[in-house]
């Protein structure tokens, strides 16, 4: 009996550049609809004829692209947000400092100085301290009870 050769299989062309990114941009907003990876392989092997691996490659694309657009978002919120704090300290500094002071700590808070650990030594509970006296213990200069940072 005469061997058969097996029957080459051919490819499918290769997607252009445009292809590719409009399938990425269908994944982003499947994903953003929070549909799930399997429903999104699905998708794409019924409307591209793909498999798996390739729109999984896809998805890979999109959650990269997902997480730039959150991350320059989230940067600009906190410089807008920045901003108008400073404004708010600037505004109330002489005639409302408890303003001013609590939109100095909402600027710390926005850029995580909030979690940095200040050990202070004083003999009393720290609400008893005035804002004056607190400020000499961490520069350091209040009679040898000086502030100090940890980590």
């Amino acid at each position: 009996m005469a061997k058969r050769k097996a029957a080459k299989k051919t490819r499918a062309p290769k997607a252009t550049k445009a292809a590719v990114k409009t399938r990425v941009e269908e994944v982003i907003e499947l994903l953003l609809e929070g549909r799930t990876r399997s429903f999104i392989i699905r998708y794409g092997a019924e409307n591209w004829q793909l498999a798996a691996r390739q729109v999984d490659q896809y998805i890979h694309e999109a959650t990269e692209e997902i997480g730039e657009v959150t991350k320059n978002t989230a940067e600009k919120t906190i410089s807008l947000l920045t901003s108008s704090l400073w404004s708010l300290y600037r505004n109330n500094k002489v005639w409302h400092p408890a303003t001013a002071r609590a939109a100095l700590m909402d600027i710390a808070k926005l850029h995580g100085l909030d979690r940095i650990d200040i050990n202070l030594h004083v003999d009393r509970p720290l609400k008893d301290v005035s804002d004056n006296e607190l400020s000499a213990i961490i520069s350091g200069s209040a009679g040898g009870n000086g502030g100090s940072y940890g980590g």
